[in-house]
């Protein structure tokens, strides 16, 4: 797919090309902006992106199985392309993941590569010029081994990336891949990877406490930590409630008046109350003191039960008392 001058903007786009010689994707604007990107070249010559020299690619992934690279530079202009989280991988024989040459001797170029996986079968990375041109890439945070040229790599690793199925072309990272956690945080990375997850993810996730801070990844993906499976939480043993227990403390008898203080304790530590009856009499809430006037001569019974939570004092406490006839002498 061939894109016309001046400038494009590409994002969240799949392009698959087979022996083409202009790649999957290529664009000689100025200011071209790549973002989200799929690309996949297939056949000896066939590259997956051949942009202008003035580009930012972010988030984004490139394969070819031909004799080139995945992604191709020419310099024919000075410039500084831009590029930021992305995974280039070339794997056919002789093949680089990212190469630039510059074939103007008056132009330089310098290529700032951040977050980025370079993976060649020949060269992970090159570099090459014109009598008289300059060129560079500047990798930062990245993952590459072999390179050729001026070629230079700051905090960078060389171990190779792991990836979840390389040979079916799945390129999102392995747990284990080197490049978790490896890249440097920025917002000119995006806000998500490739495939739409948070542009950075703690490394893996624990039981009962908080998760490693979130770091972006060196490369389009992003690993995503599988979700560890915890045990429940121990569960609080319910409280027995102890029996209620009901208790006249006091009472008082004088005439024809009778006077009740009587306190409460057990149950399941709700608040405490009380009911009572006087002999036959149904059971009706009270409060201590329970107070009686004009009783009838004769024998009495008062009972007291504690109330709490629903359950109920089955011994209720009693006292059995008697009010004289007037002008009874003991």
């Amino acid at each position: 797919m061939a894109l016309p001058a001046p400038s494009v903007s590409l994002g969240y786009l799949a392009v698959e090309a087979t022996e083409s010689p202009l790649g999957a994707i290529a664009a000689f604007g100025s200011g071209d902006v790549f973002d989200h990107l799929e690309l996949a070249g297939h056949g000896s010559a066939t590259l997956a992106l051949r942009p202008g020299i003035q580009f930012t690619l972010t988030d984004s992934l490139l394969t070819s199985d031909g004799e080139t690279a995945a992604l191709f530079v020419q310099g024919v202009e000075s410039g500084s392309p831009q590029l930021r989280n992305d995974t280039l991988i070339a794997t056919g024989p002789e093949s680089v993941g990212i190469a630039l040459f510059v074939t103007n001797p008056a132009a330089t170029v310098t290529i700032d590569a951040t977050n980025v996986i370079a993976a060649g079968t020949h060269l992970d990375a090159e570099a090459g010029a014109t009598p008289g041109g300059t060129a560079a890439i500047v990798f930062d945070h990245s993952n590459l081994d072999t390179s050729k040229g001026t070629v230079t790599a700051t905090a960078s690793q060389a171990a190779p990336p792991l990836f979840v199925n390389a040979a079916g072309g799945d390129y999102r990272e392995a747990a284990s891949s080197p490049t978790v956690d490896a890249g440097i945080d920025d917002p000119a990375n995006g806000a998500t990877d490739l495939a739409g997850n948070a542009r950075a993810l703690s490394a893996f996730l624990t039981c009962g406490s908080p998760p490693p801070p979130a770091i972006t990844d060196i490369g389009a993906y992003e690993s995503v930590p599988a979700q560890p499976s915890c045990p429940n939480p121990p569960q609080p043993t319910p409280a027995v409630p102890t029996p209620l227990q009901t208790k006249i403390s006091r009472a008082k008898i004088k005439g024809t008046r009778a006077v009740f203080r009587f306190t409460g304790s057990g149950g399941s530590g709700s608040a405490v109350e009380f009911s009572y009856k006087l002999d036959r009499r149904r059971w009706r809430a009270c409060r201590s003191p329970k107070i009686y006037k004009h009783l009838k001569p004769g024998s009495h019974t008062f009972r007291v039960r504690s109330v709490s939570g629903g359950a109920v004092d089955t011994t209720p406490a009693k006292r059995h008392f008697l009010i004289p006839r007037p002008g009874h002498r003991p």
